[in-house]
């Protein structure tokens, strides 16, 4: 039985990816968070690697990236927000963004 409010039939992705927000973000205002502590090459799991080096290359060594390598962190003063660095954006994580960022996105 499926969940109650749940279509399985209905879009679950919006039209906007996540280099989309990204790009938006980064247009008002917001900044790569940095971390004190860099990520050592030995605490990072050989199946996110390569995921992580990318990260670390497109957004710089002291970037607040995760330990897998697939988000990263951006701030604008008191509002952090946690970005995926590839495929689609979800519905609900472009209305809790929005909310959250209080910005109208992908319009």
């Amino acid at each position: 039985m499926p969940k109650k409010g749940y279509n399985p039939f209905e879009k679950q992705s919006s039209t906007m990816s996540n280099r989309q927000l990204l790009a938006q973000l980064f247009a008002n205002g917001f900044e790569v968070a940095t971390r004190d502590v860099p990520i050592n090459d030995c605490d990072i799991k050989t199946a996110y690697r390569k995921d992580v080096r990318s990260a670390l290359r497109e957004f710089g060594a002291a970037a607040d990236i995760s330990i897998t390598g697939r988000s990263v962190r951006l701030t604008n003063g008191d509002v952090e927000v946690e970005v995926k660095l590839s495929s689609m954006l979800g519905t609900g994580e472009l209305a809790a963004i929005q909310q959250r960022t209080g910005l109208k996105l992908g319009e």
